[in-house]
């Protein structure tokens, strides 16, 4: 009898001793599963981390205060390339949830064959697409939704179609961010004075992309008027072409007075694409700029650092594409490293450029991005021949040279030491400000369409994003940004390369044949004896 018991109680310790490891198990996956939700963690060896979100997103998604909804409409099983993207986006979404701490919440909905999900997603702007795969030995076309919608309270955005995954965090964040923030800055553009309209048909990708996160707007100053409109939070003077009148010169001062930012890109040689002829722009902007202590020089910089580009020749009846070296297109990849706007920029292609000068040296200035040392600056030249041979005089100035430069704290104004009485000037006329910040770039070209490349539109949308003081926008949209060119050889070098390829197999193959038939041989030796 107490034999029975003695097995019985043992079997009622082992019973709770298995309930309670069953209970500590499940304890633990639950409170694994409730820390892996809420302290997301993954280890990414990319150089700039391309597959992790940043600090700036992090913040964003942390000082969220109400929930975001994520609507997904991705097809199932779409054709190469698209494949993948699905995926892609539902890993970056479980980040996203984890990093806002579940105020992000995301849905994942397939409405190829659901007629309730297709109607819902053509009335929120997402159209079907189509595509073409090989299936059986033959094309087939298929329809396919990849499109996502963020809800947030009563507001709503849009992706109708994810093009590309590498720009993708900046696409999530930014709706993410449009959508919950209570007022959108206004970022004006001065007009009337033969400047590239902004507002038109030809800037529209990055007029889509500004309007993202701010709001757009052209500004013009009428001759009684000495103001730059209230509504303008930042202002950017691109490309004039024509002198500005004073009372827009004073109104533009005494916006900068006020501490609104400012941006002056310059153009000193307008030029005609077709025949690569220039004629000086003579306007009164590079004087007007100079009273800020930056200095826009006249000519042009050339850099054996340049862009390839493809140009139509002529071979008897035929026209060949001939790729040539075009100096007069400076890529630029030496940035000032610690400013927001180039942090992580790798290389920006400037064309047309003038150097610029700093003219006081005490002033809170800095050259953002310069030449190669192996820039060169003509002070005159109005012919830009892409087959042409170019090289630097003796006579010509070395680089590098600043091409992109920022002033910002003290600056005092241009109407300081006018006269009230010979002026429209009035008393109010603030003639300092501790808080101003203007920028210069020697060219206005790399925002234009025929040069908007990618690495050339981020560099133009993060000057916006520093005008409007929105600097977390710009380390998300540069960090997937890398460049990296070959190495400058020399001709000894580039020889030595060459041969070593031709030659080096050939006799490495041959050193490890003898090495085999000696082997062989002291082998057949030792056998006969």
């Amino acid at each position: 009898m107490k034999k029975k018991e003695l097995i019985r109680t043992r079997r009622f310790k082992l019973g709770v001793y298995s309930f309670g490891s069953i209970l500590a198990i499940a304890g633990i996956i639950l409170l694994l599963n409730y820390l892996s939700f809420h302290i997301f963690k993954r280890i990414d060896l990319t150089a700039g981390g391309i597959y992790s979100l940043s600090k700036a997103s992090k913040q964003i998604l942390r000082s969220l205060d109400d929930p975001v909804l994520i609507k997904c409409f991705f097809t199932r099983n779409l054709p190469p390339p698209y494949n993948t993207q699905g995926k892609y986006l539902k890993d970056l979404l479980v980040e996203y949830r984890a990093h806002s701490r579940g105020k992000v919440k995301y849905e994942f909905m397939d409405p190829t064959d659901d007629a309730e999900l297709k109607k819902e997603a053509r009335m929120s702007g997402i159209r079907p697409l189509t595509f073409t795969q090989v299936k059986s030995d033959k094309y087939e076309m298929k329809e396919g939704y990849m499109g996502i919608i963020f809800l947030y309270e009563d507001k709503k955005e849009i992706i109708p179609f994810v093009k590309n995954v590498s720009s993708l965090e900046y696409d999530l964040t930014s709706h993410i961010k449009k959508i919950t923030r209570r007022e959108v800055k206004v970022v004006g553009f001065l007009q009337g004075h033969d400047e590239p309209d902004m507002l038109g048909n030809d800037f529209s990708m990055i007029q889509a992309m500004i309007t993202r996160n701010y709001e757009l707007k052209a500004v013009k100053i009428p001759g009684n008027d000495i103001s730059v409109p209230a509504d303008i939070d930042a202002l950017i003077i691109m490309g004039p072409r024509q002198n500005i009148q004073e009372n827009e010169l004073y109104a533009i001062d005494q916006f900068i007075m006020k501490g609104n930012p400012t941006a002056f890109l310059v153009d000193n040689i307008n030029i005609d694409m077709q025949t690569f002829r220039g004629t000086p722009i003579n306007n009164n902007l590079p004087q007007f700029i100079e009273g800020y202590g930056i200095k826009l020089k006249k000519g042009v910089v050339l850099d054996k650092q340049n862009q390839i580009i493809g140009v139509q020749t002529k071979r008897g009846l035929f026209s060949v594409q001939q790729y040539v070296n075009f100096p007069l297109l400076v890529v630029v990849t030496n940035f000032k490293k610690d400013n927001p706007i180039v942090k992580d920029m790798q290389k920006v292609t400037l064309a047309f450029v003038s150097p610029l000068e700093i003219m006081d040296e005490t002033a809170d200035t800095e050259i953002l991005a310069q030449s190669s040392k192996n820039s060169w600056y003509k002070e005159a030249m109005m012919y830009f021949d892409p087959l042409g041979r170019y090289f630097p005089a003796e006579s010509d100035s070395k680089g590098p040279f600043p091409l992109v430069a920022i002033a910002k704290g003290k600056l005092k104004s241009n109407f300081a030491d006018k006269d009230i009485r010979e002026t429209r000037i009035t008393e109010k006329t603030i003639r300092e400000s501790s808080q101003a910040r203007i920028l210069v770039a020697g060219s206005s070209k790399f925002a234009q369409p025929q040069f908007a490349d990618p690495p050339n539109v981020s560099f133009f949308l993060n000057i916006v994003d520093w005008l409007a003081q929105d600097n977390a926008l710009i380390s998300i949209r540069t960090k997937t940004q890398i460049y990296r060119p070959l190495k400058d050889v020399s001709k000894t070098g580039r020889f030595f390369v060459k041969w070593l390829n031709v030659f080096l197999m050939p006799i490495l193959f041959t050193i490890y044949g003898i090495i085999r038939w000696r082997i062989r041989q002291s082998q057949k030796k030792r056998m006969i004896v």
